[in-house]
């Protein structure tokens, strides 16, 4: 399955599929146990939220393909595999990648996705709701910076073409191919560079598996 969505994923979308998985996993609440990745961002209610519309439905198709290949790996598993899939069509480390979610039948509890607007107050908060931690909010920065939405249509930001680069820096640890620095500190130009770098670098290695549905 990996194989085959490594094989068809195009490249450019490889970026929106991390974000996927991110999204469908990123309502998860520690406190409550609801939410996470139990492939409700299909659910047209939930994909048709700010947060998820406009980029995900590429993605979706490529999956749902899949999903009539393989009809006993549930949707769930599928988002996360093309996460884990996305890394490695950029050269990125393979991801070892437990299945076994269940998958859910109403969408996820709203207002519980980043929206772009946070302040780092609210978005350590938002992350410890999931269970995460400061590094682990750093490291699963990267997706939004290479891909965000724009009206019903898909915009790639420019530092696609660094994704195999950003990727490679990850090789020491499955989990750190979600290090990707920040759109502001990719050229060495940037005064910020080294510090973003050892930032970057120390991010944690750790992901809750509650968060991630494992």
């Amino acid at each position: 399955m990996r194989e085959w969505l490594v094989d068809l994923m195009p490249l450019e979308h490889a970026p929106a599929h991390v974000r996927l998985a991110f999204h469908d996993a990123a309502t998860y609440d520690a406190s409550s146990q609801s939410g996470g990745a139990h492939g409700t961002i299909r659910l047209r209610a939930e994909l048709q939220r700010g947060a998820n519309a406009g980029w995900a439905h590429a993605c979706l198709e490529l999956i749902s393909d899949l999903k009539a290949m393989c009809p006993n790996i549930s949707w769930a598993d599928l988002i996360a595999l093309g996460g884990a899939a996305a890394i490695q069509k950029c050269d990125g480390p393979t991801i070892e990648l437990g299945l076994g979610r269940v998958d859910g039948d109403t969408e996820a509890p709203p207002n519980r996705l980043p929206g772009g607007f946070e302040d780092a107050t609210l978005l350590k908060r938002k992350f410890a709701r999931m269970g995460l931690t400061v590094h682990d909010l750093v490291a699963l920065s990267g997706a939004h910076v290479l891909v965000t939405p724009s009206g019903s249509r898909s915009r790639t930001n420019r530092g696609n073409s660094r994704m195999p680069i950003l990727c490679s820096w990850s090789r020491l640890g499955a989990a750190r191919c979600w290090q990707l620095i920040p759109s502001c500190c990719r050229m060495r130009s940037c005064g910020r560079w080294s510090s973003c770098m050892r930032a970057t670098r120390r991010g944690s290695s750790r992901i809750s598996p509650g968060a991630f549905g494992g």
